[in-house]
């Protein structure tokens, strides 16, 4: 049932239990809710149920929320809109479109909005290691330093050990490395996510001496694969680099939605690189000998004399 509204009634907001995200409840289709943010203008669909669980109404001294709305909370929550498939680190592939009805990052901040601050990415990132490392590891990883550089053939790595360290000559605290490759901030929150999963297997496993990799880190083995499934990841195999092609699941991403994780980033680095297309071999020639018929081929103009019949070769192109 849509909520009845007119421009003498106060707009309907509630908030995010654990993020503070404030949005306007604009209307319910059967066990669906929809939500838009007041910071962003995000059009959002959630179950019922998960809005009843982590969403509650606005203080009242401020907007008066009216008794109109309605919702089934015995429903199922709505399935998640399938994500496209990404390729994990070393293998880098073109982003994926935004789902049907869902406006970008860019068109939701308008003309006129301040650019993101890679800053605030990075504290984005942050919390979202804090949020996976308490839902999959008990809260047991310690936390890296996470950065976002360019990484063209990659979404992320960790370091194999500990690089960074916070005081001077070797003193202080070491710590290792988590990066999301910059290239490709702008992909949907699930796959992001999922990539910060992925790095941070490879952290526990590190932390705890365990083998998920060799070829110089490279190839991730079947240890990793389990790892990673049991964490609601879907892992397929490569010929190259074993099992490391990762995508997120339904689970996965239900469970962002109910704890309010959302990235949206409007933009990505832009790494030029050099266009195979464009570069081409130089022509062989072929010389040949008139009396033995023996060939040769060279890109270079060249003077040559066939050793079996002492005479010149003839250029054949």
């Amino acid at each position: 049932m849509t909520a009845t509204k007119n421009e003498e009634e106060m707009k309907m907001l509630y908030i995010h239990k654990n993020t503070g995200v404030t949005a306007e409840l604009t209307e319910t289709k059967g066990s669906t809710v929809v939500l838009k943010t007041t910071d962003t203008n995000e059009i959002k669909e959630i179950g019922a149920a998960t809005f009843k669980r982590w969403w509650k109404p606005a203080p009242l001294a401020e907007f008066d929320v009216s008794d109109d709305v309605k919702f089934d909370c015995e429903a199922e929550p709505i399935p998640t809109r399938p994500t496209a498939s990404p390729a994990e680190p070393e293998t880098a592939q073109a982003d994926e479109s935004a789902p049907d009805g869902q406006e970008s990052a860019t068109e939701a901040q308008g003309d006129d909005a301040k650019p993101l601050a890679l800053s605030d990415i990075v504290k984005k990132l942050e919390g979202l290691f804090d949020l996976l490392n308490g839902l999959y590891f008990e809260g047991a990883l310690s936390r890296p330093v996470i950065t976002v550089q360019s990484t063209p053939r990659a979404y992320g790595h960790c370091s194999t050990k500990k690089i960074w360290n916070s005081g001077t000559e070797g003193e202080g605290e070491s710590y290792y490395e988590i990066n999301i490759g910059a290239e490709y901030l702008n992909r949907a929150s699930a796959n992001t996510a999922a990539t910060m999963l992925h790095e941070m297997i490879h952290l526990y496993c590190r932390e705890n001496e365990l083998e998920e990799t060799c070829q110089n880190s490279r190839y991730h083995n079947k240890f990793f694969k389990q790892e990673a499934e049991k964490r609601d990841l879907k892992i397929d195999y490569d010929r190259a680099i074993g099992y490391s092609l990762t995508e997120p699941t339904e689970t996965f991403t239900e469970k962002l939605r109910e704890a309010g994780f959302a990235l949206e980033v409007p933009f990505a680095r832009h790494t030029l690189t050099k266009d195979k297309s464009k570069t081409s071999r130089a022509k062989a020639h072929k010389y040949i000998c008139a009396i033995c018929g023996q060939e040769v081929r060279s890109t270079a103009d060249l003077n040559l004399i066939c050793g079996n019949c002492e005479i010149p070769m003839e250029r054949a192109d």
